[in-house]
Order: C-alpha cells, then sequence, then structure tokens
C-alpha cells in the first residue's frame, strides 16, 4: 500500500471519527440541567421522547455513514476502482459513456444505503415518533423524481464537463468555475417554480387576519412581500419550518403549512420578521458570496488534483473525468469541515442578527414563544455540546437565540 492510499484512507475516515467523536460528546450532555429560559418546552413526558428521538436519530445516522465508509475503503483497498473502470470499458469504448458509467457503478451502492436509511429514517425514526404523515407510494414517488433528477442534471453536467475539458484543456477550470455558479444561480431563482413544485403544492396565503397583519408588517419594514406562499408539509411532516426563496422579483416567502396550525398570527408574524431581518441584512447575497469563494477554492483544488497524475499513478486506473470527480468528493469530505465551520459560524451570526429584527418591529416576545413551540415541535435538542454547536450547528441553541432575544427586549 502506497502513501497516497494510507493518506486518502486517513482523510475518508477522518469525517466519521469526528462524527463519532462529537456524538459521543453530545450524548453526554442529555443529562446537563436544562437552561431555565427553555426549561418549560418541554415536560417530564416529552423531555424522555425527546433523548430517546434524539438518540435513535442519531445511531441511524451513524450507522449509515459508517456502512458508506466501509463501501468507500472497501472499493479504495481492494480493487475496486480498477473493477469498475474494466467494467465500464467492456461495456462501451465512447468517452462520455465510460464516464457515466464509471459514476453510475460506483454511486449505486451508495444510492442504495441512502434509500435504505432514509426510509427507516421516514417510516420507522419518524413515524415512531409521529413527525412522519407521508405514504408508502409518495415516498416512492419522491425517490422516483429525485433519481430523475440525479441522472439528469448529474449526467448532464458530466457529458458537458468532458466535452469541454476535451476541446479547451487548461481552459476548462475557467468553464467549470462558471457554469457552477451559473447553476447555483438557476437553481436558486427556480428552485420553487421548477424544483419544489415536483414535490409539493403549493398556493398563496388566503385572505384573512394573518395576511393583513403581514401587509402591515410589510410597510413598517419597509421590505415588500410580494408573495408569501404555504407549503402543504403536512403531508409529509408535523415539523414547522419557514425561509425565503429566490432573488429580486422572484423571492419569496415559504411557510409549511404546519406552521397556520401550531403558531399564532404574532408568532408567525415574528417569524416572517425574522426572514425580513434576513433580507435587510443581505444575507441572501452574503451567502451567494460564500459559495462562490468556495466554488473558487473547491475549483482550484480540482484543477491541482486532475492536471497531476497522481490518480493513475497510485490506483493503477486511467485518468478518467470521473475518476477524478470521486476521487475529489473523497477528499472533499474532510476539507469540507473547515469550510462548513466557517460557513457555520457565520451563519449562527445571521440568525442573531435576524432574531434582532423581531424585537425592532414588536415581535420579539412572540420570537421567543415561536421558538420554543417550534423548538417542541421538532423535538430540538435543548442542552447540546458546544463542541457539536461549533461543527454542526448553522443556527444557534434555542436557549442563546432566547437568551439575546431577551437581553435585547430588556435594553429597549
Amino acid at each position: 500500500m502506497n502513501l497516497f492510499i494510507i493518506l486518502l484512507t486517513v482523510l475518508i475516515a477522518l469525517p466519521f471519527i469526528i462524527d463519532v467523536i462529537v456524538s459521543i460528546l453530545n450524548r453526554s450532555y442529555k443529562s446537563k440541567p436544562i437552561p431555565e429560559n427553555v426549561k418549560d418546552v418541554y415536560d417530564d413526558a416529552q423531555y424522555k421522547k425527546w433523548v430517546l428521538y434524539s438518540t435513535e436519530k442519531n445511531n441511524k445516522i451513524l450507522l449509515s455513514r459508517f456502512i458508506s465508509l466501509l463501501v468507500k475503503l472497501s472499493i479504495l483497498l481492494f480493487g475496486g476502482f480498477e473493477l469498475i473502470e474494466s467494467i465500464s470499458m467492456k461495456i462501451s469504448s465512447n468517452l462520455y459513456i465510460i464516464n457515466i458509467l464509471i459514476l453510475v457503478i460506483y454511486g449505486v451502492v451508495f444510492y442504495i444505503i441512502s434509500v435504505v436509511f432514509e426510509y427507516i429514517d421516514t417510516f420507522i425514526v419518524e413515524e415512531k415518533y409521529g413527525f412522519n404523515k407521508t405514504s408508502h407510494k409518495r415516498f416512492i414517488k419522491d425517490q422516483i423524481i429525485e433519481l430523475l433528477m440525479s441522472v439528469i442534471l448529474g449526467g448532464g453536467l458530466l457529458v458537458l464537463f468532458t466535452f469541454i475539458n476535451d476541446k479547451v484543456d487548461n481552459m476548462f477550470y475557467i468553464y467549470m468555475f462558471g457554469i457552477l455558479i451559473i447553476g447555483v444561480v438557476f437553481v436558486n431563482v427556480f428552485f420553487v417554480k421548477w424544483i419544489m413544485a415536483l414535490f409539493y403544492k403549493m398556493s398563496p396565503l388566503e385572505e384573512g387576519p394573518l395576511k393583513d397583519k403581514i401587509a402591515k408588517l410589510s410597510v413598517n419594514s419597509g421590505y415588500e412581500l410580494s408573495q408569501i406562499v404555504v407549503v402543504d408539509a403536512s403531508k409529509r411532516t408535523t415539523k414547522i419550518n419557514a425561509y425565503f426563496s429566490g432573488f429580486g422579483k422572484t423571492k419569496k416567502v415559504m411557510i409549511f403549512d404546519t406552521m397556520l396550525d401550531k403558531l399564532t398570527e404574532d408568532e408567525i408574524c415574528a417569524v416572517i420578521a425574522h426572514e425580513i431581518g434576513h433580507a435587510n441584512y443581505n444575507h441572501m447575497s452574503k451567502d451567494m458570496a460564500k459559495t462562490v469563494v468556495n466554488f473558487a477554492i473547491y475549483t482550484f483544488l480540482f484543477y491541482l488534483l486532475a492536471t497531476s497524475s497522481i490518480i493513475s499513478d497510485n490506483l493503477n486506473i486511467t485518468e478518467y473525468f470521473s475518476f477524478v470527480v470521486i476521487v475529489f468528493m473523497l477528499l472533499l469530505s474532510p476539507v469540507g469541515i473547515i469550510s462548513s465551520i466557517l460557513t457555520n459560524i457565520i451563519s449562527r451570526k445571521h440568525e442573531y442578527q435576524a432574531d434582532a429584527i423581531t424585537v425592532e418591529y414588536g415581535f420579539g416576545n412572540a420570537m421567543i414563544t415561536a421558538l420554543k413551540k417550534v423548538g417542541k415541535s421538532n423535538l430540538a435538542t435543548l442542552t447540546p455540546h458546544p463542541l457539536f454547536v461549533f461543527l454542526k450547528y448553522n443556527h444557534p441553541p434555542i436557549s442563546q437565540r432566547i437568551e439575546a432575544l431577551s437581553n435585547r427586549i430588556d435594553a429597549t
């Protein structure tokens, strides 16, 4: 076994090792005293339910990642790449078809693992704790749609990148970077209209007191809420969520219909005020800028990997574009840990800023009660380990958000 394979093995295993360590630490914090400001979120029975739910959920995630890790290491260490290349080249001699076959053969096992554990998560874990509302028919339909989208979009990009790489040589990475950025903008603009519409039914918020309150909030904030869309998420889950989607004239506030059932009008306005806060601070534009920077870094790293002979020299395979993609994705996971930490730090800061806006618009106390209801409905963790928060959380823990809101309310 050469040094490159040893290094690649360590880097592939590193994210899982970190996950296990922080999960153990996080589990040890379940016995910690609940912060005073969120003690009323759960009663004793609900707290026991949360402990069981979070334990089962985490165990499922770790088991899924462990099996995926074993498959990755088996392919790397026991000639899997050579076998994939051999099978692909026996089926076809066409460059594009070989590249597609390599990714399909490599990815099929991971796709099966993903579907199996998503089924377990949906119909065993989520079902057991009262979250799942998805039927088996809808689950299968969703999986078929997701698979077709992956084949069409992923296969299309692979063929396009293979063609460009064959034609423009070193300039390929400039084209690659540009295409990825265009793709991200396209998805953000048309995500709701073309992608979400495949899974959810969406309708405008009905006329009534809530819409009138939101309209008043829109005027007071100076932010035009052209579209408020209700998503029929209750057909799949009981959990609560809301977010912004799109840019410019395509921007929409998306709210789950479960929110309409579980929150008061003021609490819903508080959540929307929070989303307006994101818009006021240009968080979506800043997130896009972070994405551009990440893509620039990743494209450069891909360039370094693809222009060397390290893959063919060490793995005994032809350096097909698909193999470069696969090895890059294997390396991306540990590299992505650093990127994820930085992104999460910025994201948590953004959440505090957006929460502060709710106080400015007179919905600070409503935001506090909304956070508690959302936490209770979604079985949120009330005592996460600080390291787990640092590595994994893109939102601050509920108790810290409530503390910041309370301090701001007291200061006004």
